[in-house]
């Protein structure tokens, strides 16, 4: 025997804070944008104020942000691969930028490139309701 599901109808206050807090996630998850729940929120905040809602009631809690995930459908996925890293249109320009000076003997060059401090990389976890292909992240 199995057990049907059952949805309920979500009932939106807002249409237009809803509306618009959707056209932005597509705008910024087909950018690249990294989003997450605090970015959400704030961007929540941001909205109510140019609509002007006075309604206190709206927190932007993180009860608040979860709900709003679950009935748009973001999932946290995490980002695979460098696939949009290369600068395909002007990959002859950039290779030239590599080549190393002629005046470094080979043994005076060093590859630091594993050694890096990491304070301010990117996070590599992101908020859409697609896979999303990866750039490289600076170091």
């Amino acid at each position: 025997m199995h057990a049907e599901k059952t949805f309920r109808r979500h009932f939106v206050k807002y249409s237009t804070l809803e509306r618009a807090m959707n056209m932005w996630i597509n705008q910024v998850t087909a950018e690249g944008m990294i989003i997450s729940d605090s970015i959400i929120k704030e961007k929540g905040r941001q909205f109510v104020q140019a609509f002007m809602i006075l309604d206190k009631s709206i927190t932007f809690s993180n009860g608040w942000a979860t709900k709003f995930k679950q009935h748009n459908e973001l999932k946290k996925i995490i980002m695979h691969g460098e696939a949009a890293s290369a600068p395909l249109e002007n990959l002859s320009e950039e290779q030239k930028k590599l080549q190393l000076p002629s005046n470094y003997d080979s043994e005076d060059i060093y590859n630091a490139d594993e050694t890096s401090l990491f304070y301010r990389l990117l996070l590599n976890q992101t908020l859409s309701t697609k896979s999303m292909a990866r750039k490289k992240r600076k170091k």
